[in-house]
């Protein structure tokens, strides 16, 4: 795509309308820079005219997207997103206002993506060097608001500000299930904002980062629970708790390069095991 470069408010490149999908294909950003990134739509977007159910991005590649795949923040359900990997600058997947499971499975970004690709002004040495502390100090690989029962299955975010991050949305906030998901590389691997009374449970997960492998912020509230993951910071406490909610530990791994692996100024918490 060249259209709407510097406009990342404008239409997204490809609009996914109720029904439709996108499988078997390969975007890529010809004109984008590494050392200094160019703000863009999103590549793919849900649309307020004909949002509703059952989107699907299938076997797609996002070689160097500035904002990857957009659901919401009008009404959706039932996005499937799966197999889709690529370098996503500012944003890989956001989702808002999902009244019904929606699907993540099998996706992986990160830097790497873009770096080997082999293209055109693909980012080798100083340039691949400036796109990942720009990518660690303003990129948000998973972003998820409202969606009740968002199921989460082997996705991967690597070097950014933010692996997963759950916060509210217009109409709400989340309750998610993952299994085998990893972040890595960035400043925080899971960070929760917000989520609603049903919370999130993730089993056999890694989440590591310079600050923190897992942070809840002040204003949270609610219930995560983590059974068999793998926490680690190298600049700080691999679990971070800094808000009122309950967080559970159960049969978790905990490593923490300076002061203590858990810090808590609030809230409740349990680790077992």
């Amino acid at each position: 795509p060249l259209s709407h470069r510097g406009q990342p408010e404008g239409p997204p490149a490809l609009t996914l309308e109720r029904g439709s999908g996108v499988r078997d294909l390969t975007v890529w950003y010809p004109e984008q820079d590494a050392r200094d990134p160019t703000p863009y739509p999103w590549t793919f977007g849900s649309t307020p005219a004909k949002s509703g159910d059952n989107a699907t991005l299938l076997n797609v590649t996002l070689v160097n997207a500035y904002r990857g795949m957009r659901f919401g923040p009008e009404w959706n359900e039932l996005h499937t997103i799966q197999n889709v990997v690529g370098c996503c600058l500012a944003a890989g997947v956001f989702v808002d206002t999902c009244t019904d499971i929606g699907r993540l499975t099998g996706v992986d970004l990160g830097p790497e993506w873009w770096e080997r690709s082999g293209l055109p002004g693909a980012p080798r040495g100083a340039d691949a060097a400036a796109l990942r502390a720009w990518m660690r100090r303003e990129g948000i690989g998973v972003d998820i608001l409202r969606s009740d029962w968002e199921y989460l299955y082997a996705v991967r975010a690597r070097g950014y500000a933010a692996g997963f991050r759950f916060r509210p949305g217009a109409q709400g906030t989340t309750n998610a299930v993952m299994a085998d998901c990893h972040a890595s590389g960035g400043a925080v691997g899971l960070l929760v904002e917000q989520l609603n009374a049903i919370g999130l449970a993730a089993t056999a997960c890694s989440f590591s980062g310079a600050e923190a492998g897992v942070r809840t912020a002040p204003g949270y509230t609610a219930v995560v629970q983590l059974q068999s993951c793998a926490l680690r910071a190298s600049g700080g406490p691999a679990a971070d708790l800094r808000g009122n909610g309950t967080v559970t530990f159960q049969a978790c791994r905990f490593a923490g390069a300076r002061g203590p692996s858990l810090a808590a100024a609030q809230g409740v918490f349990t680790a077992l095991g």
